[in-house]
């Protein structure tokens, strides 16, 4: 904040939170997001918007961490939406809201498994994204299509290829996921996180077997209409959406099943989708 022209001044802060470290639940965006607001706070600086307070914790990532991490967890931590899940269009920023029935949860399911070599390995597949989109002569892989992926085969060579096709699917089921949600089509929401927990595992390869294990469990019981990772992968935790009244027996058999099979005991979070970061000023004492 002092490079881009602030002077923050000194302050005392007391930092608690409910978001687990290590889980692949973007903890560290979190943290970056609401660094950046409250020193925004200690300015008396209101000019920025949601977004430009995301963009800045980005900017830290890149610069400070040496993370080259793109722009969806900051935006989510500062800008969600209360009751709605976001379509985020990374390019123009642009939110579109989508309001998740109210007979679903969405059940976060931490495999303990401790992730290893995601930031390096989230640098890697950017470069194989990038040298894609290269060869295929599009600004990024967004811009290309199926049929020009096929056509680049040669080209790409196998490993490119798979990132490139897994680039391009997911955001077709990105699309699509808005349809089922708006419809309420819980079935189809289901069947597209499990085609993009398969896209992420074989195509991408970021998955590990734990994540592999948790989702199958959780797809073999009739309460769970999909489940796929979630963040980077290689550890961490997955995501499922429950019918709302099957949350804590899915749980319950998650716990016993996983454990049983792996040794280590998951942890499992229900989540509301609420508002992005703020700042609350509260009267001294």
């Amino acid at each position: 904040m002092a490079q881009k022209g602030y002077m923050p001044t000194g302050a005392d802060s007391l930092i608690g939170s409910d978001v687990p470290i290590g889980a692949g639940m973007s903890s560290s965006a979190a943290m970056g997001v609401a660094a950046i607001e409250a020193i925004l706070a200690l300015l008396g600086d209101t000019s920025h918007s949601q977004i430009d307070k995301a963009l800045l914790a980005v900017e830290l990532e890149h610069k400070f961490m040496n993370v080259p991490c793109g722009v969806m967890d900051q935006i989510a931590s500062a800008a969600a939406l209360e009751g709605s899940a976001m379509l985020l269009d990374c390019r123009s920023l642009e939110i579109v809201p989508v309001p998740i029935p109210d007979n679903v949860r969405a059940l976060v399911m931490d495999t303990r498994k401790s992730r290893v070599l995601a930031d390096s390995a989230y640098a890697e597949r950017r470069t194989e994204c990038q040298e894609a989109a290269e060869i295929l002569g599009v600004p990024a892989l967004r811009d290309a299509t199926l049929e020009m992926i096929e056509k680049g085969e040669s080209e790409l060579g196998d490993t490119r290829l798979r990132r490139a096709r897994h680039v391009v699917t997911e955001n077709i089921r990105t699309l699509a996921m808005r349809e089922a949600l708006q419809r309420h089509d819980l079935d189809r929401a289901g069947q597209l996180l499990k085609a993009s927990h398969a896209s992420l595992r074989d195509d991408y390869e970021v998955s590990v077997k734990e994540l592999d294990l948790m989702c199958d469990l959780a797809q073999s019981q009739s309460a769970c209409y999909g489940a796929r990772l979630m963040g980077a992968g290689f550890g961490g935790s997955a995501i499922a959406l429950v019918q709302a009244d099957g949350v804590e027996a899915l749980s319950t058999y998650l716990e016993v099943h996983y454990a049983e099979k792996t040794g280590l005991a998951p942890d499992f979070y229900v989540c509301h989708p609420s508002s992005g970061s703020n700042v609350e000023q509260l009267e001294a004492c």
